[in-house]
């Protein structure tokens, strides 16, 4: 009897270690999550600073987040105030103001510079990714210990098919990410550099991106002003009503 018990344990504990693993890896993901989104409706602004050798362009935005649903509404420059970007689900549509109707786009077609339009409208990983594996590392100042993820998409309509995160240990702040394409090739790396505490939350407040296709410009997005919202509009979140939304916001 006591062979038979050892030979089940013998089978089932590596199983559940395993089951255990990926439990503790999703939290760990979770926990990262909401340093960038730590509420279901929220808004911010987000100003973007592309620096290349022909100078720096500098755009700004004020974005609106309702669960998997986003608006972008540009502020700067004063000429493109009023366009916006909607993301329902995975479906992106871009509206240009003073047009008859928005543009279906993908997330991946860049907002400016280094950032694509999914890097400030889609804030989601747990929903988006499960967790392959992951392993701890060093961080990159070789002073903590990181979590290493590895994230892979869970359908193909996410932009992002690969994605290696590394997340402090100690206080599961986003240190870097490692963006992969479908064809396996690395895109970009986005560092996230600051932080700070808004609302009793600790929130991601600086990212920069590293773009492997463009060398030798960089992109700095900084975050301001986020802030919990309980009641924001249904019309920011449907495309027929992108006309209306844009005029309000351009007043």
């Amino acid at each position: 009897m006591k062979l038979f018990v050892r030979l089940i344990l013998f089978f089932i504990v590596p199983f559940m270690s395993q089951a255990q693993i990926k439990i503790n890896a999703t939290e760990i993901l979770r926990q990262a999550e909401l340093k960038r989104m730590p509420w279901e409706q929220m808004s911010l602004y987000a100003t973007l600073t592309d620096s290349s050798n022909n100078g720096n362009l500098i755009s700004a935005y004020h974005v609106f987040f309702n669960g998997n649903k986003a608006l972008v509404a540009c502020t700067e420059p004063s000429a493109q105030k009023g366009n916006l970007l909607l993301l329902q689900n995975n479906e992106m549509w871009f509206y240009i103001k003073s047009t008859a109707q928005p543009m279906k786009i993908t997330s991946l077609q860049r907002l400016s510079g280094s950032v694509s339009f999914v890097d400030i409208a889609r804030l989601n990983w747990a929903n988006d990714y499960s967790v392959d594996s992951f392993e701890m590392v060093k961080s990159d100042d070789k002073k903590e210990e990181a979590y290493l993820l590895h994230l892979h998409a869970v359908s193909q309509a996410i932009s992002y098919r690969k994605i290696n995160l590394w997340i402090d240990k100690n206080n599961k702040r986003p240190l870097k990410a490692d963006i992969y394409l479908n064809s396996e090739k690395l895109y970009k790396t986005i560092l996230f550099t600051k932080y700070q505490g808004i609302a009793g939350k600790e929130i991601n407040t600086q990212i920069e991106f590293i773009d492997y296709f463009n060398k030798g410009r960089k992109s700095v997005m900084n975050f301001s002003k986020s802030q919990p919202e309980k009641n924001l509009p249904e019309n920011y979140f449907i495309k027929e009503k992108l006309p209306e939304v844009s005029k309000k916001m351009s007043e």
